[in-house]
């Protein structure tokens, strides 16, 4: 049991530090509870790194679970990164020439953009193409759309499909990103 403590004696600041200390032991995350959320961190490692296989990924833990600062309830932080070079090999010699150096775009001249005949129609035809394209993608708004959110979304829903609780794709943000809750 615990004895008996006379605060009227005890210095006020010595109590105030043992009541930080005691909370902060109540708080941090037990040993079995940091070895479970490092099997989660393993386990959608493997499965990001299995989802962009052909590209490539680096998975990296970031915020207050690798900095050891995080609590029971906290979230578990991680970034995605996947290669860029595999894309580009993905879109073929779309931005390269024959000998595998960077097109160059050329700018018009005036007296070029002079000679272009039928400009206002192809302003035209390119917006009943966008409008086109609008009315398919809200007829298809449920349909996958390919992009590596949408792409890990969907091995999420197949392969934790047991242990999810949540799943959210958000992106249309400045960090796009997939939310979910194991």
């Amino acid at each position: 049991m615990n004895e008996y403590v006379d605060y009227r004696r005890v210095n006020h600041l010595v109590s105030l530090h043992n009541e930080i200390v005691s909370f902060c032991k109540l708080m941090e995350p037990k040993e079995e509870e940091m070895k479970e959320r490092q099997d989660l961190v393993d386990r959608f490692t493997a499965l990001a790194k299995s989802t962009f296989a052909e590209e490539g990924c680096q998975v990296d833990v970031f915020g207050s679970q690798a900095t050891g600062l995080c609590l029971p309830t906290s979230d578990i932080d991680i970034a995605i990164q996947i290669n860029e070079d595999s894309k580009a090999d993905e879109k073929g010699t779309a931005n390269t020439n024959n000998n595998g150096k960077k097109k160059k775009k050329k700018k018009k001249k005036d007296s070029d953009r002079e000679e272009d005949k039928g400009g206002k129609e192809d302003v035209s035809d390119s917006k009943m193409v966008s409008k086109q394209q609008e009315l398919e993608d809200m007829e298809n708004w449920d349909k996958n759309t390919g992009s590596p959110l949408q792409r890990l979304a969907a091995t999420l829903r197949e392969q934790w499909l047991d242990d999810l609780s949540y799943l959210e794709v958000i992106e249309n943000t400045r960090v796009p990103l997939v939310k979910f809750t194991h």
